[in-house]
């Protein structure tokens, strides 16, 4: 089993102070194997913090990113199992696409007062995908999940 951690749109310190501290509390090092950023890092310092976590930390750029960071445009990430066409965890013509939403709470154009969220991938052997999307609603974690299932490999 494989958790991967999926978060985006940051936005420290230009738009948001700080992740919220009970999303910190959850972000334990030693649990995750993989944390991918979905861009709008925007700083080394929350970087560092990420790394803290796992050393697997993979970054896209995002429109607020710096440039100096060198994060690629895109990324992507395949577990082991394949299918035909070389895609992973896909099923028929479909992807099991995560959006992970605004791990902040930051300001956005477009949405005026997004939830603060992010994705835990729980990654099991068979292709099998269990996504825990937490939202921070009312100051209390709140945790939805998501089953996704591959057929055999």
């Amino acid at each position: 089993m494989t958790l991967v951690l999926v978060l985006g749109d940051i936005h420290i310190p230009q738009r948001a102070a700080d992740i919220p501290a009970k999303f910190r509390k959850l972000l334990v090092p030693g649990k995750v194997d993989l944390i991918l950023c979905t861009g709008n890092l925007a700083d080394r310092a929350t970087l560092e913090y990420l790394q803290s976590i796992t050393p697997d930390v993979r970054v896209v750029r995002g429109e607020s990113d710096d440039k100096a960071h060198n994060f690629p445009v895109s990324l992507r990430v395949v577990e082991q199992c394949e299918d035909d066409d070389g895609g992973g965890l896909a099923v028929g013509q479909g992807r099991f696409f995560i959006s992970p939403g605004n791990i902040t709470g930051a300001f956005s154009t477009l949405m005026l007062d997004p939830i603060p969220s992010f994705v835990l991938m729980e990654i099991k052997p068979g292709a099998e995908i269990v996504a825990y999307v937490y939202q921070l609603e009312n100051d209390e974690v709140v945790v939805h999940s998501t089953e996704y299932k591959k057929g055999e490999c």
